[in-house]
């Protein structure tokens, strides 16, 4: 008997019966494999700053997975360990001994630049402790987007931008540290703002 490679996908083959006087017809034959796990993950942290602490991941699907990547310790991020750049995080699932991944990438920022009128890579931030609102101003490039997320690297708000220059209404946020990242068509910069 003699098994011929898949004719079409979905697990159909060819069977043939040799028996030295010539070969029979054919017979179609289909088997089926565990299939791939579809694996979602989405992280919602974007930008971490170096120093926020050792933060959760987000959940992945289906739950009971492993995540791996530089700066993963069990189902959280140490940004300190992964140090600044770009770090590509893993969500693997496996059932029926075949693993589905799935991937998110997070950016550490090493998140410098408190002070009064302060500059970071070319953006400034006035004023700098905040009292009622933040100008943001770009004077060489025009910004794309910004986020800006508290000390713990929470999302508080983010918008599209397409200006040199916009304000930043306070409203209601808590006094203490902030981080805001300027994105741009090459590249993106983030800053530490103080809210008074």
């Amino acid at each position: 008997i003699l098994v011929d490679w898949n004719i079409g996908g979905n697990g159909f083959y060819n069977l043939y019966n040799y028996n030295g006087c010539g070969d029979s017809q054919p017979d179609h034959i289909q088997t089926l494999g565990a299939p791939v796990p579809n694996v979602q993950y989405i992280e919602t942290l974007d930008t971490i700053c170096l120093g926020a602490g050792i933060q959760p991941l987000s959940v992945g699907n289906p739950a009971g997975g492993t995540f791996s990547g530089l700066g993963v310790v069990g189902t959280s991020f140490n940004p300190a360990v992964a140090g600044i750049g770009a770090r590509t995080v893993t969500y693997s699932y496996t059932e029926g001994g075949c693993t589905g991944i799935a991937q998110s990438v997070l950016y550490v920022d090493g998140c410098t630049g408190v002070g009064s009128n302060s500059d970071v890579g070319g953006i400034f931030f006035q004023p700098n402790p905040v009292h009622d609102r933040l100008r943001i101003s770009s004077p060489d490039r025009p910004m794309v987007s910004y986020i800006l997320r508290d000390a713990l690297g929470r999302l508080i708000s983010a918008a599209g931008v397409d200006a040199e220059q916009f304000i930043l209404e306070r409203g209601d946020l808590s006094s203490g540290t902030y981080f805001i990242t300027i994105t741009f068509p090459d590249g993106r910069v983030t800053g530490k703002v103080m809210m008074d």
